[in-house]
């Protein structure tokens, strides 16, 4: 569980909050261990939807498009041993910026190295 590493999650999403400018999460299959940014109040310890669940299965990144509801999220799921685990979480509340490949990128590589550590 990446409970585990709620210390280390926290700072990762620190970092991409203050990096990016936006409210970023780190969950695992159950929950959202850490939240930075504006907004974490509301974020930290949710659950996760069994939407977010079931897409995670599809272990693929998403970025959501111009239009969708509260936030326009990209979701990066962490693979550990293979097996989908948690995922990377950046929202913005603002609909009309889309994140860019930059972000996307930066969530993805939080995801590998969120899942790397767990291996070890």
């Amino acid at each position: 569980r990446i409970g585990e590493l709620s210390a280390f999650a926290k700072q990762y999403a620190e970092s991409l909050s203050q990096m990016l400018g936006c409210l970023a999460g780190i969950c695992d299959m159950d929950q959202v261990v850490a939240a930075a940014g504006n907004g974490k109040k509301e974020l930290q310890d949710e659950d996760i939807t069994r939407e977010l669940g079931e897409f995670l299965k599809e272990r693929k990144t998403q970025n959501a498009k111009a239009g969708e509801k509260r936030y326009v999220p990209v979701i990066s799921p962490i693979l550990c041993a293979g097996d989908v685990i948690g995922a990377v979480l950046l929202l913005n509340m603002d609909q009309k910026d889309l994140f860019e490949e930059r972000e996307i990128c930066l969530a993805e590589y939080t995801a590998k190295v969120l899942g790397k550590q767990m291996e070890q």
